[in-house]
């Protein structure tokens, strides 16, 4: 048989695992982040650069995104389903 395997993953949500990432991106200060995770710590650095660390609980790939054009949106709530940032 030739091509993809029809459910092949049918054990899982999708094929990969979830896992527990702990990251750390040192980059411009000027640049937004957006990330996978919750941002844990901020170091801005004497060289103009700033040292983000993240970590993201039962996820299945970390992603992160960077650009100066970049906008935070923030909605505050009480209920903890509602609390939302946003980068865009």
């Amino acid at each position: 048989m030739l091509g993809i395997a029809i459910n092949s993953n049918v054990t899982t949500e999708f094929f990969a695992d979830f896992g527990v990432y702990d990251v750390t991106l040192t980059l411009p200060q000027y640049e937004v982040v957006g990330a996978t995770g919750v941002l844990v710590n901020t170091v801005n650095n004497a060289d103009a650069t700033q040292t983000l660390t993240y970590h993201g609980d039962d996820i299945h790939d970390f992603a992160w995104t960077a650009s100066p054009r970049y906008k935070v949106e923030k909605i505050l709530s009480q209920e903890p389903w509602a609390r939302f940032n946003s980068v865009c």
